[in-house]
């Protein structure tokens, strides 16, 4: 094992304040921590400590507002998520992280900012926008040219997203149709703090972009506002659909909105929805551009900043063999064990059932469920 590699760390976005509770970043540094740390020592004998948001004195969450000058606030988090790291804040994560392997859950720009300039290594996994499959995807990213290459026949191909979407599009088309008439778009909303909707150091929202969403709109017949699943009362969609007559705010689930063939599209200000979309025929809009890109593609080339589709199988050791051997650790003979697989691993260990929830309860029960989603 390098000598430069003594420990290693879970986290997720240590910097994200909670907007009511339990900070959602500590969840998901919990689960990753709790996830990762066993195959890793079974792997390479790396101990995996764990690093959340903490507001006591002293802690590391404190220490970089602190650093940058910043009260502890949800829109402080939206200003430091992506700006470059200036130097104090990379002289206090080089003494906290040198000699340490970063292993991150929807890590933010400024981290991985500070770690390529620091040279500690780092593997981030984030949620991969296609959630309809039999089971949740991940991204895969790694600052190892060598460990990105390594993971390389894991990768979920387009091929293999489309051909899920034509199953449960399938399924979808089964049950009752709603009354569309004409031809008809979705607005897919986001809750209003969410990291895709960060802009320049500040949340955008529908309200910046109501010209242009009135404008887009006149081009179909009808328009449903769909508010996000964690959000199903949201304010904003009651505004959007004030907008225009021909909006409607619509609760009923994604997917069977999608298997509709009056619905043409998607828009959104940054929404997966808007990715998912062109898996079931449907154009999907990002008013703003979308952060994060996939290679899907197995032709596609590393550039650095794609993340590689992969199932879920980072709980399983020859996995952190693979990856952490191609980064230059000792590492511990393969086994060859592999987890059986079972549909919904993550989705129930995450508890992101979602809009997933539906289809799953109309494949698992063969009856028609209500069309809520």
């Amino acid at each position: 094992m390098p000598k430069s590699i003594q420990r290693a760390y879970a986290m997720a976005d240590v910097f994200q304040p909670p907007c009511g509770g339990d900070a959602g970043s500590n969840k998901d540094a919990r689960w990753l921590h709790a996830l990762i740390q066993r195959p890793i020592a079974l792997a390479a004998h790396l101990e995996v400590h764990k690093l959340e948001f903490d507001l006591s004195p002293g802690s590391f969450t404190q220490t970089v507002y602190e650093l940058l000058g910043l009260p502890l606030h949800i829109d402080s988090w939206a200003r430091l998520y992506a700006m470059e790291p200036p130097d104090a804040l990379l002289a206090h994560l080089e003494k906290q992280f040198r000699g340490s392997l970063v292993v991150g859950f929807e890590l933010p720009p400024l981290m991985r900012h500070a770690f390529e300039q620091l040279d500690i290594p780092y593997i981030e996994f984030i949620m991969h926008p296609a959630r309809f499959l039999d089971d949740l995807l991940f991204g895969f990213r790694c600052s190892s040219a060598e460990a990105f290459s390594a993971i390389g026949g894991e990768r979920i191909s387009i091929e293999q997203i489309a051909l899920s979407a034509g199953w449960v599009q399938a399924a979808m088309s089964r049950l009752p149709r709603l009354p569309l008439k004409g031809r008809t778009a979705v607005a897919a909303l986001q809750p209003v703090h969410e990291r895709t909707l960060i802009r320049q150091g500040a949340f955008a929202s529908f309200a910046d972009y109501a010209e242009p969403f009135a404008q887009i709109m006149q081009a179909y017949d009808a328009v449903l506002v769909k508010p996000h699943p964690m959000d199903p009362h949201a304010p904003e969609a009651d505004r959007l659909a004030s907008i225009e007559p021909r909006c409607t705010v619509c609760n009923e689930n994604f997917y069977y909105l999608l298997s509709h063939e009056a619905v043409e599209a998607v828009y959104s200000i940054t929404s997966s929805a808007c990715v998912e979309a062109p898996y079931f025929g449907k154009q999907g809009v990002h008013i703003e551009a979308y952060p994060f890109r996939f290679m899907d593609n197995p032709d596609a080339q590393d550039d650095g900043a794609a993340y590689l589709p992969i199932p879920f199988i980072f709980y399983e050791p020859d996995f952190w063999r693979t990856t952490l051997g191609a980064m230059g650790l000792t590492v511990s003979p393969y086994t060859g064990y592999l987890f059986a697989p079972k549909p919904n691993r993550a989705r129930i260990s995450l508890g992101m059932d979602g809009e997933y929830r539906f289809v799953d309860s109309l494949f698992s029960h063969g009856s028609v469920p209500h069309t809520t989603g």
